[in-house]
């Protein structure tokens, strides 16, 4: 080979690093522009004046209110995880794993029937007690979502003032009827609550969920659908079962404990938590012969019965009779 070759051969292949290195530059540039416009982005920030005012807008509060209420709904530390969610790609997957990360949630989740729910085709229904009210939903939703992309969870409306990324994976259970009708038409698997609320102390000074809304049986019943009953350890604070019982003592209606439930629910973070997932109930051992209420009631029963004996099955014969339950 001549030495005009060997130059030519040499100035073709400078060329090719030099075209190299700009490619790798711009796709560098690219992402350090990507990366700034999710920081200038407007990425949500919870602001609790503005958060009061959605709810009264005429109302106007000394300034240690405010303070108060930044503590307590943990303002700081929500505020960080949806810049975090944002940074990572701002899908609900993002936002539910930097939920669980950054708040440090350990939820143990076992039992005959979390495989088959990982695998379940088509629509099915989880029912769950719900003992912290947020927790143990944002750490089952991010188990479950990677494996159901449509699930769907019930939730209270008052979250999304806090967490719009909900949207993307909740239906809201008050003024929000439609949202879910249309999951149930649509056959989206389902993640519901049916007490409506977290678990409180009932007359007899067991914390327990309240009565499980049987709309969740007619459900499973009308769509023919599996069903999958979750249990959950754990109660929340005395803090919160006080302010229920001086609510219910003085007849106050306003579910004035709501707002200590972002505060329940953060410091249930960095404790180990169990919970439990039974082996699919088939919808056909709900027989007419039996009404929806005392469906819901047996279900509700099983589920506690759950806590002892993780691989028991459920026993449609077995009438609800709170008095036997093995509570602690």
């Amino acid at each position: 080979m001549s030495t005009g070759e060997n130059i030519q051969n040499n100035l073709v292949i400078k060329q090719e690093n030099i075209k190299q290195k700009d490619i790798k530059q711009e796709n560098n540039d690219q992402k350090n522009i990507k990366q700034e416009n999710i920081e200038q982005e407007d990425v949500f920030q919870i602001d609790v004046r503005d958060l009061v005012h959605s709810f009264k807008p005429d109302l106007k509060l000394p300034f240690f209110i405010y303070s108060y209420l930044n503590r307590i709904l943990h303002v700081k530390k929500l505020n960080q995880i949806h810049t975090e969610s944002a940074r990572k790609g701002g899908t609900i997957e993002d936002f539910l794993s930097t939920f669980v990360e950054i708040c440090d949630f350990d939820f143990t989740i076992t039992g005959p029937g979390y495989e088959e729910l990982k695998q379940q085709k088509g629509q099915f229904l989880v029912a769950s007690n719900h003992p912290y009210g947020g927790s143990e939903a944002i750490s089952i939703m991010n188990n479950l979502i990677s494996y159901h992309k449509d699930l769907k969870l019930v939730a209270q409306s008052f979250l999304v003032y806090l967490a719009p990324e909900l949207k993307k994976c909740s239906v809201f259970n008050r003024n929000s009827l439609s949202s879910f009708l249309e999951a149930v038409r649509e056959k989206k698997p389902i993640m519901i609550y049916p007490a409506g609320f977290c678990s409180r102390m009932l007359s007899n000074k067991v914390i327990f969920d309240y009565d499980w809304k049987s709309t969740f049986i007619k459900i499973v019943i009308r769509n023919k659908i599996p069903l999958y009953v979750v249990y959950v350890d754990g109660h929340v604070s005395n803090h919160v079962i006080n302010w229920t019982r001086f609510r219910n003592f003085f007849h106050i209606k306003t579910n004035v404990e709501l707002i200590y439930l972002i505060d329940e629910m953060i410091k249930s973070g960095g404790k180990a938590h169990k919970m439990v997932v039974s082996k699919p109930i088939n919808p056909e051992v709900f027989t007419p012969d039996v009404s929806y209420e005392e469906w819901a009631a047996r279900i509700r029963q099983y589920c506690y019965f759950l806590s002892k004996d993780p691989n028991l099955e459920f026993n449609p014969e077995l009438k609800a009779d709170f008095s036997i339950l093995p509570l602690k």
